[in-house]
């Protein structure tokens, strides 16, 4: 299964009859375009498994070895730039288009797919479970 852009289902405007998602499909990879194309989803998905832990461990681990350019893009090429402003510091709604962002948005589009309902569960789990003691007073 694969996650694309919703813009992907847009008509070429060279081959009028197909989509980026429609070619795809047709060669055998499944796809779909993902919820919704706004930026903020995304990246919340993403923040959502770098902060999950599951036994102990990360939720998401990135290996700089064989993802270097999701590595790259998380430590300095995925940016906001800088607006020309006097006073204090701001920066764009939007991270800039480069090469390292488009590997950054599919991992925000695949993140998204998987975070909702993982997002929907863990809320469902820690209602359910309802801890009358507060774990700062806790001596253990």
């Amino acid at each position: 299964m694969s996650i694309a852009d919703p813009a992907g289902n847009s008509r070429s405007e060279i081959i009028e009859e197909m989509s980026c998602i429609g070619e795809l499909s047709s060669l055998g990879i499944p796809t779909r375009g993902a919820r919704t194309n706004d930026i903020d989803p995304r990246i919340g998905s993403v923040k959502y498994f770098l902060n999950k832990m599951v036994d102990g461990k990360p939720g998401l681990v990135l290996d700089r070895r064989n993802c270097p350019t999701l590595f790259k893009g998380f430590v300095k090429d995925y940016v906001y730039a800088r607006v020309a402003v006097s006073g204090e510091e701001r920066y764009k709604d939007k991270p800039n288009k480069n090469m390292a962002s488009h590997p950054m948005d599919a991992l925000g589009y695949g993140c998204l797919e998987l975070a909702s309902d993982r997002i929907t569960q863990d809320k469902m789990q820690s209602q359910a479970v309802v801890d009358m003691y507060n774990p700062v007073f806790r001596w253990q």
